[in-house]
């Protein structure tokens, strides 16, 4: 059966501060992915979040074992469904804002914008 819809998307970007930094979304991956998962690879070391390794994992530059702390692991979604009723009920102040969310439609219309122009890089104001 053919597929109708995007299977996988990869951006670069670009921070405000020169920081490089990639996404990937893939929804073909052949053993399924945890849609959670998080890399981030600095100068001064590696760390992974929500991995195979663990919910943290970590290894500093020239160090060749990786880091696991011992971290509880709360039910799926726990933590966030506890801040957005907190946010709700007033228990604490709402995290997020509308503003929020419009940064996130226009990194999203960007990188179809991106798309549609070949792979061109295409600048986002987000204040």
């Amino acid at each position: 059966m053919p597929v109708e819809n995007p299977d996988s998307a990869w951006c670069l970007y670009e921070l405000a501060n020169g920081v490089i930094a990639s996404h990937e979304v893939s929804m073909i991956e052949q053993a399924g992915c945890d849609r959670f998962r998080m890399e981030i690879y600095g100068t001064k070391g590696t760390i992974w979040l929500r991995s195979e390794r663990g919910a943290l994992a970590f290894a500093r530059k020239g160090q060749s074992e990786w880091s696991v702390p011992n971290l509880p692991t709360p039910p799926f979604g726990q933590r966030q469904h506890r801040a957005w009723l907190e946010g709700v009920t007033g228990l604490a102040p709402r995290e997020q804002t509308a503003r929020a969310g419009l940064r996130g439609l226009l990194v999203a219309e960007a990188i179809e914008q991106s798309q549609a122009a070949g792979g061109q890089r295409i600048a986002v104001s987000l204040e």
